[in-house]
């Protein structure tokens, strides 16, 4: 089963769940920060997206076992 990575305190800022979520979004067309696709995030962002989102990829295990 994959860790869940830890999150660097100085990512667990405004500026970095920015990041992140522009990060999910994959928003690129100008974006104000940049980081809209794995291939320009850093290994932090990319971690903290899946921190973010662990509960719900927990869920969807779950659920997944139930059927």
């Amino acid at each position: 089963m994959p860790t869940t990575p830890s999150i660097n305190p100085e990512l667990q800022t405004l500026s970095g769940y920015a990041a992140a979520v522009q990060l999910f979004a994959e928003y690129d067309p100008m974006p104000p920060l940049d980081k809209g696709s794995v291939a320009k995030a850093s290994p932090e962002i990319s971690g903290l997206l899946l921190h973010m989102h662990e509960p719900f990829r927990q869920m969807v295990r779950d659920m997944a076992k139930s059927v």
